[in-house]
């Protein structure tokens, strides 16, 4: 679903009209990466605002979320345990597949949300999309 709505945010900012295709695989040729900064096991591959595009920038990520109501205490504890993780044992293996972990503290995290939510809905919404 990410690549769908990149390519439409990029179909909207380079003011074009272009469909998409779905393709099953990954044998594309890459012209530009998301990704605020390079990737460093591709370096010569441009970012997008390198490429003209200035501000679009799109990341997939992965977090935890704990049920509504959890007592701040344990989300503190956990927040504490992930984090020192996120520094330890996980940082190498996450480097492996190219993951750069962040960690931070829970509004760092609900911050990220709320500005994913603002960037995709103008598009989700154009596009009539439906949770489902």
């Amino acid at each position: 679903m990410l690549p769908h709505l990149i390519g439409e945010w990029f179909k909207s900012a380079a003011a074009i009209d272009i469909v998409h295709v779905p393709y099953r695989g990954g044998g594309l040729c890459a012209l530009a990466t998301t990704s605020s900064k390079r990737i460093a096991e591709l370096p010569d591959l441009p970012t997008m605002a390198e490429s003209g595009f200035a501000g679009f920038v799109s990341t997939s990520w992965t977090g935890l979320l704990a049920p509504a109501h959890t007592p701040r205490e344990v989300i503190h504890k956990l927040n504490l345990q992930i984090n020192g993780g996120l520094k330890l044992e996980l940082k190498s293996a996450l480097a492996k597949l190219s993951n750069q972990p962040l960690g931070g503290t829970p509004q760092d995290f609900t911050d990220m949300i709320k500005g994913d939510i603002a960037k995709w809905a103008p598009i989700v919404n154009k596009l009539g999309l439906k949770a489902g």
